[in-house]
């Protein structure tokens, strides 16, 4: 089951096939790292402080073992994120609701359409049992990599 994805472009910037991480805080900061090379996109620190202060906002738990958070950058032309597979459940909401998936979205301030659209087929995918199992039990980064391709037209 593939879903489709918006016609704007989207990048995986960073996978992290075996996050550690006892915090949302502390996963956010680590992914945040992998926007450190992209032209228009502020350094991992400026990121990971707007993600932070968004998600004190406003949990971006979505279930099914997942969380979106993220920020909105001006003058970044297309969508980018950065995945992270938590080793272990890392308590994500004030009531402890366990992530293990987290999708880090860099969103162009002038396209918050296309990130709602991403969030929504998202969303579709990991509510397939099979597809948040396969997620979860992807051996390395080339399968990983292969799921968000297939499934959320991550490039």
């Amino acid at each position: 089951m593939s879903v489709p994805m918006p016609t704007s472009r989207a990048v995986c910037s960073l996978v992290v096939p075996n996050l550690i991480a006892a915090s949302a805080a502390t996963a956010i900061e680590q992914l945040a790292g992998g926007f450190g090379s992209i032209a228009g996109v502020p350094g991992a620190r400026t990121i990971a402080a707007s993600v932070l202060e968004r998600e004190a906002q406003a949990s971006t738990f979505l279930g099914h073992l997942t969380a979106l958070p993220h920020a909105r950058v001006g003058g970044l032309p297309h969508l980018v994120v950065a995945f992270g597979r938590s080793v272990r459940p890392i308590p994500w909401t004030r009531d402890g609701s366990p992530v293990q998936l987290i999708f880090l979205g860099v969103v162009p301030a002038d396209q918050p359409r296309h990130y709602l659209e991403f969030m929504r087929s998202l969303a579709k995918a990991l509510t397939d049992p099979r597809l948040t199992a396969a997620l979860l039990t992807a051996p390395d980064e080339p399968a990983i990599r292969a799921w968000l391709r297939e499934h959320l037209q991550l490039q």
